[in-house]
């Protein structure tokens, strides 16, 4: 029997080859980086294991145990880094115990915690080492290196969940957004088991990420410049704004000089630092137009367009009028040349007469721009534009009438303006949805609004792919009867129609003629939105005999909204002038005003229609 010989022996690389005794037969990877390693080291530091074998045209020994090593080695010598016969610390052993020892090394053996890696090449860097040098000793690159060392700079906290198998490595990847090892363990302690984008949104906190369209239109270069900082994650491509409110102010200033052209031609500019996102555009619409009187020269061209669309025209008549050929195609071909011709015509007729709308002069003092950013980070701007709540202005300056709706609304602040707005809303889909008769004329109204290009006339119906069943952060509207009634049909309607579009369109084609006028109702009134201004709908309130002061009576939680001067001066114009109202709290006096204005008919100016 052949024993294990107790020191290592020194054997030539050309006398070592792969063993069949080897019981791994899986190739592992990373040999380039232990050929690296053997190389910085110059020498091999754990023995191979062989076996004597003859058995070949050339006496040389197995190697049982190494072959990774064996592996990186024969890599070396192909490359010439070390020569053929470089002498490798080697423990030879019998055949019989060869396989034996193989299995043992490869199976009870335990590797390394990824943890004590990262924290290992630390070390090296610590005491000295240089980056380029770790990663040439390790075959990797510099860059590797770098994200290695800030897994191991995480939170003890951190490092000591991931040993214990805790954290997995993508979570420890996110917390080296920060070296904040105090902001790690807070998300730990508020999450002791957080996702990654758990992890990435608690460390970046107000940071913009670099494909934002407020990043991507000022730039990192010019965020820089501006004394801004940059986070990049080491494990992701993407990068972070730290300063959000440095981004936001040179958007700003960035934007503001795009729109000093347009100040001197509108009415005013709105300038958003921000995308123009569609509850943004909702506050604004098209100014309405009329059609100015041509020049000479417009006047020429159209009358040269005219001209050549009758003729063309009666050429597409002409082929259509004549008998059918033998050749389909060809008459098909004709005919589709005459009418792109006309088509082609009739744009250049629309577009001419497009060229000569101008504002309404009633619209002209209020028709302004808007200045923003789309979602690519390009400039986006909105010319001839009216606000929304600028509408009634336009029609009661049109007919030579105040628009007193808006002039009531201004004694409210802005938020409990939206809030009854909100409020009233639900109460003009509530009445709307039941009454059909109604329903149906204001959706006929709606669309037919677009036939006369009038489409800024809206009563606040908005029908379109918008859903307006939303409506939140009123206060009043929660809890409210009408909350409850709408919340009721809602359901009641979510039940009924299929989910699915084609089991929808069986289902409104076996309806009867009663189900889809209710249907249409449904969806008229949940289009109505009068969310930024309730102005809008009080013609269609008025036709539905929505009374707002039936609706609405004075709640102390209204007036703790207000100034306690304007509290003081609705009791004042209503009869209450008891000078100890002055003396009280604030929402003491909102409750005596409750009280007192409780079934007098007093509605707040967002109300009073």
């Amino acid at each position: 029997m052949q024993t294990t010989t107790a020191h290592p022996t020194m054997i030539p690389l050309n006398k070592l080859h792969p063993s069949p005794f080897n019981v791994r037969k899986t190739s592992v990877a990373g040999v380039d980086e232990l050929a690296a390693n053997i190389l910085a080291a110059k020498r091999v530091i754990q023995n191979l294991v062989v076996v004597p074998d003859t058995s070949g045209k050339k006496s040389g020994f197995g190697v049982v145990a190494g072959g990774r090593r064996l592996a990186a080695l024969a890599l070396l010598a192909k490359s010439e880094a070390i020569p053929a016969d470089w002498p490798i610390p080697c423990q030879i052993v019998g055949a019989d115990e060869a396989a034996e020892l193989s299995l043992s090394e490869n199976v009870h053996r335990e590797a390394m915690h990824p943890a004590d890696e990262y924290i290992a090449w630390a070390a090296l860097v610590d005491g000295g080492m240089g980056i380029e040098d770790v990663a040439a000793r390790h075959g990797t690159s510099a860059d590797t290196v770098h994200k290695r060392l800030s897994l191991a700079r995480v939170s003890p906290q951190v490092m000591a969940l991931y040993r214990a198998g805790d954290l997995q490595l993508d979570q420890v990847m996110a917390f080296t957004l920060t070296d904040d090892h105090a902001a790690q363990d807070a998300v730990l302690a508020s999450d002791g088991d957080p996702s990654v984008w758990t992890i990435r949104r608690a460390l970046t906190g107000e940071a913009v990420r670099s494909n934002d369209a407020r990043a991507v239109f000022v730039g990192e270069v010019a965020y820089l410049a501006a004394g801004g900082h940059i986070r990049r994650d080491m494990f992701s491509d993407d990068t972070y704004f730290e300063d959000g409110g440095l981004l936001t102010r040179l958007v700003r200033e960035r934007l503001d000089a795009v729109a000093a052209p347009l100040r001197d031609a509108a009415a005013w500019v709105d300038v958003h630092a921000e995308v123009l996102t569609y509850q943004t555009r909702g506050l604004y619409c098209a100014a309405p137009t009329v059609q100015g009187e041509p020049d000479a020269a417009t006047a020429n061209t159209l009358a040269v367009l005219e001209d050549k669309h009758a003729k063309a025209l009666a050429i597409l008549r002409k082929i259509e009028d004549a008998p059918a050929s033998d050749d389909a195609d060809a008459d098909d071909a004709a005919w589709s040349v005459a009418s792109d011709r006309v088509e082609g015509i009739e744009d250049d007729i629309t577009a001419a007469h497009d060229r000569l709308a101008v504002i309404a002069p009633e619209a002209k003092a209020l028709a302004g721009a808007v200045v923003a950013l789309d979602h690519t980070g390009e400039v986006v701007m909105l010319q001839q534009v009216i606000r929304t709540c600028d509408k009634g202005k336009v029609r009661s300056t049109a007919t030579g009438q105040a628009d007193h709706s808006e002039a009531k609304a201004s004694g409210d602040p802005q938020s409990v303006k939206t809030d009854l707005s909100a409020y009233l809303t639900a109460v003009g889909q509530n009445a709307l949805a039941e009454n059909v008769p109604v329903a149906l004329r204001a959706l006929a109204y709606q669309l037919a609004l677009g036939l006369i290009r009038a489409r800024f006339e809206s009563h606040g119906v908005e029908v379109s792919a918008v859903d307006h069943a939303r409506l939140d952060g009123s206060r009043t509207l929660e809890g409210s009867e009408a909350e409850t009634q709408r919340n009721a049909r809602h359901d009641a309607w979510d039940a009924a129609l299929p989910a699915d579009a084609d089991a929808l369109w069986r289902w409104c084609l076996a309806a009867d003629d009663t189900t889809i006028q209710a249907l249409l109702a449904f969806i008229t009134a949940r289009s109505l939105n009068g969310t930024h201004c309730a102005a809008r709908m009080a013609p269609l309130l008025a036709a539905l005999g929505v009374a707002p002061v039936a609706h609405w009576s004075p709640r102390p939680d209204y007036f703790a909204r207000l100034k306690k001067q304007t509290t003081l001066q609705i009791l004042a114009d209503n009869g209450h002038t008891d000078p100890s109202f002055a003396k009280l709290k604030r929402d003491a006096l909102a409750a005596r005003a409750a009280a007192l204005l409780a079934d007098s008919g007093w509605l707040p100016p967002t109300l009073a229609l």
